[in-house]
């Protein structure tokens, strides 16, 4: 599917065109990935639905037989799989660290009768991903169920996976990775945020309230969805100033609908804290620098500001200060030597992902008595039962 290539991509289709009659190049006029995917629907043909972003690709070999395998013996609607991540350069790798958290190998889930079951058991476990080219799809499912993705160029993935699952038959999720995503500068994904963009996204809220409105007895979608909300709150709140002023121009009903968001997601962060502060590793009144403004980042902020247990001193991230977290000013790692600290507090899930942030402070000089993690126990649901914080009480 070409959507207005500039790089000669057009060209190397075709010679293949021409050699394999399975091969059909089919065009869309900038009508972004959601349209594109929609006309390539429309002419599919065979047995199973498989998309495949540009720049990424099936690095597995035999990957396009297993799946079909798959699909087959185990007469699936749909098949969720994992991806590996690989990043232009080095440079992209750093400041895009979170995007291999996001996408990190999880265990699998099994076979489920329906997909909403096994969309429950994702949802439950943090571990749904609303993108389009980790699904395997029957045709005649999409087909009969008349599945297509929104007119968006941001969030449509998410609206039709959600989609997806929640009308599928026998479903299946397996931990391997038979897809390899490919993150470089300037693609739509990488490409700063703006104030249209987070307009699509409003958009794609309404769509996936309007798609959990006609689910019945399925309380966690309420969940998915706030946490959705949220996210797309945060991400209003990283852009810049002058994209911010942009909301000064929405209508009536997008800025009372934006208010109304952002009040859902500000009461579900309080009530649903993801993960907890680990008190034990530090004393009363030590001066902790938390590194990470991410998800565990913010709610480690906000429960030691509530607390008071211990003192902030600043919060680290690679991306410095463009890792925006509201009333607290964000530095780079470099800038450390001119901050007041007693520990440094990593607040990353992944074992491999912290000794790569640890061996770059050591880097810097930092001692690593001084650095703290445990991310192993930093989700709510992994807590320590048994310990006790008599100075919290």
């Amino acid at each position: 599917m070409d959507d207005g290539s500039t790089d000669g991509s057009v060209a190397i289709v075709k010679s293949y065109e021409s050699k394999d009659s399975g091969i059909k190049l089919l065009f869309s006029p900038g009508g972004g990935p959601g349209m594109a995917r929609n006309i390539a629907l429309a002419q599919a043909q065979g047995r199973y639905i498989l998309f495949v972003d540009s720049d990424d690709s099936l690095p597995e070999a035999g990957a396009l037989k297993y799946l079909a395998s798959k699909m087959e013996e185990g007469r699936l609607d749909l098949l969720n799989f994992r991806t590996r991540v690989q990043f232009a350069d080095e440079e992209l790798k750093r400041s895009r660290y979170r995007e291999e958290q996001r996408y990190k190998e999880r265990q699998s889930a099994g076979i489920f009768p329906t997909g909403r079951e096994l969309l429950h058991e994702l949802v439950k476990g943090e571990a749904f991903l609303g993108s389009a080219w980790l699904l395997c799809l029957r045709r005649s499912y999409v087909e009969k169920q008349g599945l297509r993705f929104p007119a968006l160029f941001h969030s449509e993935d998410e609206v039709f996976c959600l989609r997806a699952f929640l009308g599928a038959g026998r479903s299946e999720h397996t931990g391997q990775r038979l897809y390899l995503r490919s993150v470089r500068q300037d693609s739509l994904t990488t490409r700063p945020d703006n104030i249209e963009a987070f307009r699509e996204r409003m958009k794609a809220v309404v769509l996936l309230q309007e798609t959990v409105d006609r689910v019945e007895e399925a309380p966690w979608l309420g969940d998915y969805l706030a946490r959705f909300m949220q996210d797309v709150c945060r991400r209003f709140v990283s852009l810049p100033r002058e994209e911010q002023a942009g909301a000064e121009k929405f209508s009536h009903w997008e800025a009372a609908f934006f208010r109304m968001m952002k009040f859902c997601a500000h009461i579900h962060a309080r009530a649903h804290s993801s993960y907890l502060f680990p008190w034990h590793l530090f004393r009363r009144g030590e001066r902790v620098a938390i590194y990470g403004a991410g998800n565990v980042g913010r709610d480690f902020v906000r429960q030691m500001q509530e607390f008071g247990y211990v003192e902030l001193a600043g919060v680290v991230d690679r991306d410095g200060p463009r890792a925006k977290l509201p009333g607290t000013e964000v530095i780079y790692p470099a800038d450390l030597k001119n901050l007041d600290y007693d520990a440094i507090l990593l607040s990353v899930q992944d074992r491999t992902l912290a000794d790569s942030i640890r061996e770059d402070l050591k880097k810097l000089g930092i001692s690593e008595a001084k650095i703290r993690w445990d991310g192993a126990h930093y989700l709510q649901k992994d807590f320590y039962e048994n310990y006790y914080f008599p100075s919290l009480c």
